[in-house]
C-alpha cells in the first residue's frame, strides 16, 4: 500500500487551532505582539514544512488526471470542522452520549463493514456483467449508498471512542507526551481513502510524480489516464489504492476494527514523525521513504 503525506491544509488547521487556543488564554496587554509573532511563525513553519513537490500544479500527471483529482483541501476543512463541531455539540449538558450508546454504535459498525463489502462486490459484479442490467446496477448502487449513509451517521461517535483508545495506548507507552497530552492529537475520519496516480520513466524504476485521485473513479477512466500518459509522455503510469492518508484528520478506510486501529496508529505515526527529521525526510524519497513506511 502506498501512503503519502498531505500536510498542506492539515498543518494549517492544526497550527491555527492551537494558536487560537493559546492566544485566547494570554493576558490582553500582551496579545498584539504575540499575535504578530504567532502569525509569522505559522507562515514560516508551513513554508518550511510543505515540500516543493507537493505544490505542483502543472505536471503532466496532474493535467491528465485533473478532472479526477482528489479535493484534499476541501475534504480536510469539511471534516476537521465537522468533527470538532460534533465534539462541541456532544459536550453540551443536554446532548449526552453514554458509553453504552457508543458501544452499540460500534457493534453496528462491525456488522456494517461486512454488509458494505458485500454490497460493493455485488455492484462491481453488476457493472461487469454484459448485456442489459441497468436496473440491477441501480439497485446495487442504491444499497451501497444507503450503507455509506448509515456509516456516516454512526462514525462521529465511533471515531471519538477509537481515537481515545489509541491515545490511551500512546499514553500508557509514554510516547513523547507533552505533559499528559498526546501530540499531535489522534484525529481520523472513517472514509474512502483516495487512489494514487504514480509515474515512472520507462527505463528505470523511479517514482517521479504522484497525484491523489478521487476514490470513486471508474476502471475505464483509470485505464484511459494510464494509457494517455504512456502514449503522450512516454512514461509508465499506474493508479493504486491507498490504504490510508496522513492528512488531518487522517483518512482511514471502512474496515474491520483490528485493521482500522492498525491503520490509525500508522497514520498517526506519520503525523508524529513529521515534527522530526526522519519524518520530514520522507519527501526526499528513496530509502528514507521506505523507513517511514515500515
Amino acid at each position: 500500500m502506498q501512503r503519502i503525506f498531505a500536510w498542506t491544509a492539515g498543518s494549517l488547521l492544526l497550527v491555527a487551532f492551537n494558536s487560537l487556543v493559546w492566544l485566547a488564554t494570554m493576558p490582553l496587554r500582551r496579545r498584539s505582539r504575540r499575535v504578530f509573532i504567532a502569525l509569522l511563525v505559522t507562515v514560516l513553519f508551513l513554508n518550511w514544512l510543505v515540500p516543493d513537490g507537493d505544490r505542483r500544479s502543472d505536471t503532466a500527471a496532474g493535467a491528465v488526471s485533473l478532472d479526477y483529482s482528489y479535493g484534499l483541501v476541501s475534504w480536510e476543512f469539511e471534516n476537521f470542522f465537522a468533527k470538532w463541531g460534533h465534539r462541541a455539540w456532544t459536550a453540551l449538558p443536554w446532548t449526552p452520549t453514554s458509553e453504552a450508546d457508543r458501544r452499540r454504535a460500534l457493534d453496528r459498525y462491525v456488522v456494517l463493514v461486512d454488509e458494505l463489502r458485500e454490497a460493493k462486490d455485488l455492484l462491481s459484479g453488476a457493472i461487469s456483467e454484459n448485456g442489459p442490467g441497468r436496473g440491477k446496477i441501480s439497485d446495487a448502487r442504491a444499497e451501497v449508498d444507503r450503507l455509506i449513509a448509515e456509516r456516516d451517521s454512526l462514525r462521529d461517535g465511533i471515531e471519538e471512542f477509537l481515537e481515545q483508545a489509541v491515545a490511551d495506548a500512546l499514553r500508557s507507552d509514554a510516547v513523547d507526551l507533552v505533559s499528559s497530552f498526546v501530540w499531535p492529537p489522534v484525529d481520523f475520519r472513517i472514509d474512502s481513502p483516495p487512489k494514487l496516480l504514480v509515474t515512472s520513466p520507462r527505463d528505470v524504476i523511479r517514482r517521479d510524480e504522484d497525484v491523489l485521485i478521487d476514490p470513486d473513479i471508474s476502471v475505464e477512466d483509470i485505464r484511459r489516464i494510464e494509457s494517455e500518459l504512456a502514449e503522450l509522455e512516454d512514461v509508465s503510469a499506474i493508479v493504486l489504492q491507498t490504504g490510508g492518508l496522513a492528512s488531518y484528520p487522517n483518512v482511514i478506510p471502512t474496515t474491520g476494527l483490528k485493521r482500522l486501529l492498525n491503520v490509525a496508529a500508522h497514520e498517526w505515526l506519520h503525523a508524529y514523525l513529521v515534527f522530526n527529521p526522519l519524518g520530514r525526510a520522507y519527501f526526499d524519497g528513496g530509502d528514507v521513504r521506505s523507513m517511514n513506511e515500515t
